[in-house]
C-alpha cells in the first residue's frame, strides 16, 4: 500500500517527507516493503544517510539492511576490524567515516579498512605517532599524547591533511607540520613553533605554558584565538598581526587586563575579549570593521564607545546594571545581555534588534519585575527573559513576528495572548501556584515547548508541529502530541507523574525524578527507550533533522 507514494509523487517530494519523519517510523515502513522496493531502498538511505556507532550490533543490522551509509561516526573497538573486512560490499558502500579511538589501539590498521574515505581521525593515549601509517586521505587529525611520550620525529604527514589538532606534546621541536595545512590547533603544548604552515588561515592557541612573543604569523591567516596563555604580551601581540585577520579572540587573559588604549588593527570583524579583567571601555580603539563583540564576563559597568558598526554584542555576566542612556548602534541586530543584573528596560531604545537575551539566573535577586511598558522593535525574532520575575505579562506586547520566547511568569499564565507565530517556546510558571497546562492559549504554530512547573491532564494540545516537548516538575498524567519525536521529563518526585500517554514511536524519551520509584507504566516506557551501549564518546559533527519551517 506505502508503495502507492511512488505513483503519486515525484521520489524527491517522497525524500522531503522522509526527511520529517523519525528513524523508528521509517522502519515501520520498511518492514511492510519488498526488498526490492524502491519506496524501501529510498527509507533505508534516509535512516543510514548520517549513522553514530558504537556497538558491533548497529554494524550488523546496518549490513543486514543492505545499506548505503552517508556519513559514519565510529567509535572504533578492535572487534569492529574484522566485521570490516568479513563484509566488503557494506564497507565500499560507506561513503565517508569519522573514527574516533578513546582507548589506545593500533591506529595503523585503519588502512586495512576499505571505506571510501575517511575524513577525521581521533586519537587518544598517544605514546608516539607515525603519520605515514593512516590512510593518506585524511582531512582531520586529533591527536592526544600520554605524559610519557617518546622522542621520536613527527614528520610526513598525508598530502590531504588540511586541518591538525595536537594536544598535551611536550616538545614541538619534534613536530614537523604539514605544509598545507590551512587550520591548527595547539592545546596545553611546552612552546610552539617560531614559523607556521604559509596557508594557515585559522590558528587556535591554549593552555601555553609560557607564550613566545617573537611568533611569526602566516600572511593568509584569517582567524586567531588564544585562550588562557601565560605571558602573552598584547601590544606586541597587535603589532605583529598579519594585515588579513578577521576575527580575533582573547579569552580568559585575566594577568593584568587588557590595556585600556590598547589599539587593534581595523581589518578585524570579530573580537571576543571574554574575561580580560576589562573595567572601562572608554578608551578603547576598536576596529574599523568590527560587526561581533563579545565582552563576556569582564568588570565593565557602563556601556560606552559602543563601536557604530556592530551587528552583534555579547555581554554575559558583566557588571551593567542598567541601559538608561545607552546609544546602541543602528545596525545592532543580535545583544546578548544574559546573566546580568537589569531591574528595568523602561525608556530604553533598542535598534531593530532581532535577538535579545537579557535571562538571568532563576533566583537572582536584582531581575525585572514588569515589561508593560517595555518598547520591543518590530523586528524582534527571539526574546529570552526566563528568570526574571515579570508580574504584567498579561499587559506587555510583544511583536507579532516573534518566533522564539522564553519567561518567568509570576501570577495567572491562563490569559496570557502570545505571538501568533511562535516556534519555540520556554515558559516556567510558579511553583507556589498549581497552573493546568490545559488552560494556556498556547500557539497551533510551535514546534518546541518546555514547561516547568503546572498540572497536567489527558488533554489535546492542539499543536499540530509540535516536534520537541520538556515537561519539568509537572503533575498529573501526560497525554504526548502525535508529532513529538523527542520527549523529556523530569520530575522531583517520582509519584507526580502518574502516567504517560504515548500512542507513536520517538527518536528519543527521556524520563527522570530525583526522588522515589515510578509506577509500573512509567517503567516501562522508560525501559523501551532505555539508551543502548552505554558508552562515553566525543561529540562529533552531526547534521541535524531540519525542523518544519
Amino acid at each position: 500500500m506505502a508503495d502507492v507514494l511512488i505513483d503519486i509523487f515525484p521520489l524527491d517530494v517522497v525524500g522531503n517527507i522522509f526527511l520529517f519523519m523519525s528513524e523508528k517510523a521509517l522502519r515501520t515502513l520498511c518492514d511492510g516493503l519488498s526488498n526490492d522496493s524502491v519506496l524501501r531502498q529510498l527509507a533505508i538511505s534516509e535512516i543510514y544517510k548520517h549513522m553514530r556507532v558504537t556497538t558491533l550490533d548497529q554494524l550488523v543490522e546496518a549490513a543486514n539492511d543492505n545499506a548505503h551509509v552517508g556519513m559514519m561516526q565510529l567509535h572504533y573497538m578492535d572487534e569492529f576490524l574484522s566485521f570490516f573486512k568479513g563484509n566488503p560490499t557494506f564497507t565500499s558502500n560507506i561513503s565517508n567515516v569519522d573514527i574516533l579511538a578513546l582507548l589506545r589501539c593500533d591506529y595503523t590498521l585503519f588502512k586495512e579498512i576499505p571505506f571510501q574515505s575517511i575524513s577525521r581521525v581521533y586519537l587518544y593515549g598517544l605514546k608516539s605517532f607515525e603519520p605515514s601509517s593512516v590512510p593518506q586521505n585524511l582531512k582531520l587529525l586529533d591527536l592526544t599524547f600520554l605524559f610519557d611520550q617518546s622522542s621520536e620525529k613527527i614528520k610526513g604527514w598525508p598530502p590531504s591533511l588540511t586541518d591538525l589538532i595536537i594536544k598535551r606534546h611536550k616538545d614541538v621541536g619534534l613536530i614537523e607540520l604539514p605544509n598545507g595545512l590551512r587550520e591548527l590547533s595547539c592545546q596545553d603544548l611546552n612552546g610552539l613553533w617560531e614559523l607556521f604552515p604559509p596557508k594557515l588561515e585559522k590558528l587556535e592557541l591554549s593552555g601555553l605554558k609560557l607564550f613566545p612573543n617573537l611568533i611569526i604569523f602566516p600572511k593568509l591567516l584569517n582567524e586567531l584565538e588564544i585562550f588562557n596563555c601565560k605571558g602573552l604580551d598584547t601590544e606586541r601581540l597587535m603589532a605583529n598581526l598579519p594585515a588579513r585577520l578577521k576575527k580575533l579572540a582573547l579569552r580568559y587573559y585575566d594577568y593584568g587586563g587588557i590595556a585600556s588604549d590598547l589599539e587593534f588593527p581595523d581589518p578585524i570583524e570579530v573580537l571576543d575579549l571574554t574575561s580580560c579583567a576589562i573595567e572601562s571601555l572608554e578608551d578603547f580603539k576598536f576596529p574599523n570593521s568590527l560587526i561581533e563583540l563579545n565582552l563576556s564576563r569582564n568588570k565593565i559597568k557602563k556601556l560606552q564607545n559602543i563601536p557604530r558598526s556592530l551587528r552583534v554584542l555579547h555581554l554575559i555576566s558583566c557588571k551593567i546594571t542598567s541601559f538608561d542612556g545607552v546609544e546602541f548602534p543602528s545596525l545592532l541586530r543580535e545583544l546578548y545581555a544574559n546573566d546580568i543584573s537589569l531591574t528595568s528596560l523602561d525608556g530604553v531604545s533598542f535598534p531593530e534588534l532581532e535577538i535579545l537575551d537579557i535571562t538571568t539566573p532563576p533566583k537572582s535577586g536584582d531581575c525585572i519585575k514588569s515589561m508593560k511598558n517595555v518598547k520591543f522593535p518590530n523586528t524582534l525574532k527571539s526574546f529570552r527573559a526566563s528568570g526574571h520575575h515579570v508580574e504584567d505579562y498579561l499587559e506587555t506586547k510583544f511583536p507579532q513576528g516573534l518566533l522564539e520566547l522564553e519567561m518567568s511568569v509570576k501570577g495567572r499564565p491562563q490569559k496570557i495572548s502570545f505571538p501568533p507565530k511562535l516556534e519555540f517556546l520556554k515558559l516556567i510558571l510558579s511553583t507556589g501556584r498549581t497552573t493546568q497546562l490545559s488552560q494556556l492559549h498556547l500557539p497551533a504554530t510551535l514546534q518546541e515547548l518546555h514547561i516547568e512547573n503546572g498540572k497536567c491532564s489527558e488533554f489535546d494540545w492542539n499543536l499540530p508541529d509540535l516536534q520537541n516537548l520538556a515537561l519539568i516538575d509537572i503533575k498529573g498524567r501526560v497525554n504526548v502530541p502525535l508529532s513529538v519525536s523527542k520527549l523529556i521529563v523530569r520530575v522531583g518526585v517520582a509519584q507526580w507523574l502518574e502516567g504517560i500517554t504515548v500512542s507513536q514511536e520517538m527518536d528519543d524519551c527521556q524520563i527522570t525524578c530525583r526522588d522515589g520509584n515510578f509506577n509500573e507504566e512509567v517503567t516501562k516506557l522508560i525501559e523501551r527507550y532505555a539508551v543502548k551501549g552505554m558508552i562515553p564518546y566525543m561529540v562529533l559533527p552531526e547534521v541535524k533533522r531540519r525542523r518544519i519551517s
